[in-house]
């Protein structure tokens, strides 16, 4: 009984502690226009960051945090789409998110990185989140907070990244639009006690365009097959060759 009791304690510490080591992210870049400042997402492939007038202009004073301190720096939009705009910073190459290499897993836990608005260090933290209805009704998110409502963090937090914890690290999956979706399938009872206001967020798919062609992303990004005539694969996922092609 001790033995297995021993090793049930053993296992809830090692997993507290691997979810410990799992380093916060820490990616949040201030978009420092006077009347206009807000957040974009420094990445892998450059700062994401949602349209909008802003991304008009030549050069765009940004702000970014290491360990405390601000890192002043400007950057030049080098791609926009209808969503987002991709910016490159002129100096500086700090803290960023890797991209996931497939949209968020049915039932998996996700987190929103965001920071403690009053902090001077600007130190960064997640909350807990999940697909609502696994994606059933596209990218919408539950918050499990009891004291963060989905109003406030998407006036506070547009543009900040959402992302799932895989091999022992956060990778991003997809970025908050700043908007409030009410619940696609509201009942009496979800509205007094289930989620009836969401989160949406844009996908890889949607922040995919933004990206460069020689993003690494795209070679990583996992693709479902299925053996059907339409994709032409066979059953275990491969594209034959056509008939009389030996390369």
């Amino acid at each position: 009984m001790w033995s297995r009791w021993s090793a049930a304690v053993a296992a809830v510490l090692c997993s507290t502690l691997a979810a410990c080591a799992t380093p916060t992210p820490n990616d949040l870049v201030v978009l420092d226009v006077p009347g206009a400042e807000r957040y974009a997402l420094a990445t892998e492939d450059g700062i994401i960051a949602l349209d909008g007038d802003d991304l008009g202009l030549a050069e765009l004073p940004i702000v970014l945090w290491f360990r405390g301190s601000p890192v002043p720096d400007d950057a030049v939009v080098e791609q926009r789409t209808e969503d987002l705009g991709l910016l490159r910073p002129k100096s500086t190459r700090l803290l960023y998110s890797e991209f996931a290499a497939q949209e968020p897993l049915p039932g998996e836990d996700l987190y929103i990185g965001l920071v403690e608005a009053d902090d001077p260090e600007h130190r960064p933290f997640v909350v807990d989140a999940h697909l609502y209805e696994d994606g059933e009704f596209g990218d919408l998110l539950v918050v499990d907070d009891w004291f963060r409502t989905c109003e406030s963090i998407a006036r506070d937090f547009a543009g900040a990244g959402v992302y799932a914890r895989r091999e022992g690290r956060y990778v991003l999956v997809g970025l908050l639009n700043g908007t409030v979706a009410t619940n696609p399938s509201p009942s009496t009872w979800c509205q007094y006690f289930g989620p009836y206001r969401l989160l949406p967020f844009l996908g890889l798919e949607a922040i995919a365009p933004v990206l460069p062609r020689t993003s690494s992303f795209f070679e990583r990004r996992a693709r479902v097959f299925r053996p059907d005539f339409e994709y032409g694969t066979d059953r275990e996922g491969h594209e034959p060759n056509p008939a009389g092609d030996e390369n």
